[in-house]
């Protein structure tokens, strides 16, 4: 199993972590989200790779640098966790944005508290560059950068 992934903001406290990756036979990827900072959750993320891959998101950033503060957004069917990214200033930084919300079960039967939480990590384009390569090698695509 490989170990976590992390990535921390530049300024501030705010941490999101990417772990317990497992693809199905069909391809699917599944992992558990953590967001750490002012606010903390967790929440299970599954996507299927293709045009909604997690990695070609963020390796995108890369080549297409962002113009606006919300330029893109990946929303994964079914899933507990988005993510946004944007410019965040004109010094190249990028504004990635973990958005997460579940229902909490009790007993295998949603309870009717809804919990939703989201922060904004501000990274160097490096970062989310370094970002991609790992999540790629948690999930164990062929590393191309």
């Amino acid at each position: 199993m490989e170990p976590p992934v992390t990535i921390k903001s530049e300024a501030g406290s705010a941490a999101i972590e990417f772990s317990n990756a497992v693809q199905d036979s069909d391809g699917r990827c599944h992992c558990d989200v953590s967001l750490t900072g002012r606010y903390s959750g967790v929440a299970r993320l599954s996507f299927h790779p293709g045009e909604s891959c997690l990695v070609t998101f963020l390796r995108n950033v890369i080549y297409d640098p962002p113009i606006y503060r919300t330029d893109r957004h990946f929303d994964a069917r079914e899933s507990g966790v988005g993510l946004g990214i944007g410019k965040h200033d004109d010094d190249g930084n990028i504004g990635l944005t973990a958005y997460m919300s579940s229902w909490e079960e009790v007993g295998g039967v949603p309870s009717g508290v809804y919990w939703s939480v989201r922060a904004t990590l501000v990274l160097r384009p490096e970062q989310v560059r370094q970002l991609a390569d790992d999540l790629s090698n948690l999930f164990g695509y062929e590393r191309t950068s």
